[in-house]
């Protein structure tokens, strides 16, 4: 006889209860070893800070991508988990390199759609080294809603893969 339940997870103040439905049986979902698990995704936070570019290349050799932001109840989650992490940034999949203020996941090209920009961003602002701002981060400074910034600054990163 098969018990069912669901999973949780703790992860500092954050926690998250979710579960997999798989040829009827109930089943805890599977993240790789390092990874933390929310609804349909994995995620890890690096101990390193790249660029953003290097940030997007190191997820790709864990099989895995730059953070894309999908739901409002995801932006929720990572918050309450960012919370732990005070005074840091951390890089998102989320660039107008292509095109100035055409913002576009760099995994899917799909246009980025969020209400999550902090008040009067993405501004493209030019920094103190004359480089302009193509790439977003989830920024400390308001609860980690999104600001764009210059990508060669090092900042940390999140990666994201789906459960298996």
């Amino acid at each position: 006889m098969l018990k069912l339940g669901t999973f949780l997870l703790a992860l500092g103040s954050a926690s998250a209860t979710f579960s997999y439905l798989w040829d009827g049986i109930l089943c805890p979902p599977v993240c790789p070893e390092g990874f933390f698990g929310f609804e349909t995704k994995c995620y890890v936070i690096p101990r390193i800070t790249q660029t953003w570019g290097d940030a997007y290349e190191f997820c790709r050799t864990f099989d895995s991508n730059i953070l894309r932001v999908e739901t409002t109840k995801e932006q929720t989650f990572l918050e309450s988990v960012l919370h732990d992490h005070e005074g840091n940034d951390f890089w998102i999949g989320a660039t107008d390199l292509s095109y100035e203020g055409d913002w576009r996941w760099a995994t899917t090209n799909g246009p980025v759609v969020s209400k999550w920009w902090m008040h009067r961003e993405p501004d493209n602002r030019i920094n103190r080294e004359g480089h302009r701002q193509h790439c977003a981060v989830l920024s400390d400074r308001v609860g980690y809603k999104w600001s764009d910034d210059d990508c060669l600054q090092h900042f940390h990163f999140i990666c994201e893969r789906h459960i298996v």
